[in-house]
């Protein structure tokens, strides 16, 4: 079903930051592309394929309900229309409605009924994604004290990373103390690892977190810290 627009957020401007100009453009071509037409790209760049997959789930949302909205504005013309089907009485189309008051009570009946259905599948949904990152969210709270952003968990969630390389790259960034953004430093080394593999010492395999002693930064990410230090010292 065409629409002639696509939905997108500043809830996900975050991703952005992380993707040179080039992969901006690439991913919003194909955005375009899937939003129109539902082609779905063939992504070797893991990053722009993340931030394909965490814009894409909106567009999929906002087309779910166009059709809904669609389809109860069709059932509503029908209903205005009263349309009937050969050998049905037709004394609505004489001005004769019958029965009105038992009909608006069963169309509110109805339509209380799906409201609720929708708050059960929601809440539904919720649960279930509540309970696939506990385990970050109670790692991530043990290290800085309080809940991760949505924008983290949704962000983590498409890494493609098992909960435990996430569990690492938190745990890598609570050794660095001076991080004011732990949510972009973890979400840097998340795509950093999804990009280039995960370090040997961060493999699901490990039975604990265990870094080697006085592990040293690399190279993006001293990068990384000096880009945000600066970005602080300047908004002072």
């Amino acid at each position: 079903m065409a629409r002639p627009f696509f939905p997108v957020f500043f809830r996900n401007r975050d991703m952005l930051q992380y993707m040179g100009m080039e992969q901006r453009g690439e991913l919003f071509t194909q955005l375009f592309a899937y939003a129109d037409e539902g082609v779905l790209p063939e992504n070797n760049d893991s990053i722009l394929g993340m931030a394909f997959n965490v814009f894409r789930k909106d567009i999929d949302e906002s087309l779910n309900k166009y059709k809904e909205t669609c389809e109860k504005n069709r059932r509503n013309i029908a209903k205005r229309w009263n349309k009937t089907l050969p050998g049905e009485n037709t004394s609505e189309y004489d001005g004769i409605r019958s029965d009105t008051k038992n009909t608006k009570r069963r169309e509110a009946e109805t339509e209380e009924k799906k409201k609720g259905r929708e708050v059960e599948a929601e809440t539904e949904a919720e649960e279930k994604g509540r309970s696939a990152v506990s385990d970050i969210e109670k790692q991530f709270f043990s290290a800085f004290g309080r809940k991760p952003s949505r924008e983290f968990l949704q962000t983590a969630a498409q890494s493609g990373l098992s909960d435990e390389v996430i569990i690492h790259a938190i745990h890598r960034v609570a050794d660095r103390r001076s991080v004011k953004n732990p949510e972009g430093y973890a979400t840097k080394i998340m795509q950093t690892w999804a990009a280039n593999g995960v370090p040997a010492q961060y493999q699901p395999q490990a039975d604990k977190y265990n870094p080697p002693p006085d592990e040293p930064l690399a190279d993006w990410e001293r990068d990384w810290l000096m880009q945000m230090q600066s970005r602080e010292e300047t908004s002072c």
